[in-house]
């Protein structure tokens, strides 16, 4: 670590002690600077997705989209999973997804089933 930012860390530690204050500080090199019975919480999971196959972008939307979109209220459409078997949910979470946000909140229910994805419009 630069001398500059060596002092700037000592400062700041001097000014948090001086206060009063519990603290751990990882500085760049990965020492820890501990003032009080504080321990350093583990890191957080990762966030997000994690997609299971590489397919391409829009592979989902361009193979239900044709079969749900010109649903009218109190329609009734299966969608089979086809390609998808093994991304049943997925599947599901994007067609509920898309529902709505084309149709509104609470507009459709959808449930899965052994071989497809159930669509019931609602409003």
């Amino acid at each position: 670590m630069e001398e500059i930012k060596k002092q700037a860390l000592l400062r700041a530690l001097a000014m948090l002690k001086a206060a009063g204050c519990k603290y751990i500080v990882v500085d760049p090199d990965d020492a820890q600077h501990v003032e009080g019975d504080l321990k350093l919480a583990p890191p957080e999971p990762e966030r997000g997705r994690k997609h299971k196959t590489h397919r391409p972008h829009g592979a989902l939307v361009n193979y239900y989209k044709p079969l749900i979109e010109n649903m009218q209220v109190s329609d009734y459409v299966q969608v089979p999973f086809g390609v998808f078997e093994n991304e049943k949910n997925e599947l599901a979470g994007a067609i509920s997804a898309w529902c709505a946000t084309h149709w509104g909140p609470k507009t459709a229910m959808t449930h899965v089933t052994e071989t497809a994805v159930e669509i019931l419009r609602l409003a």
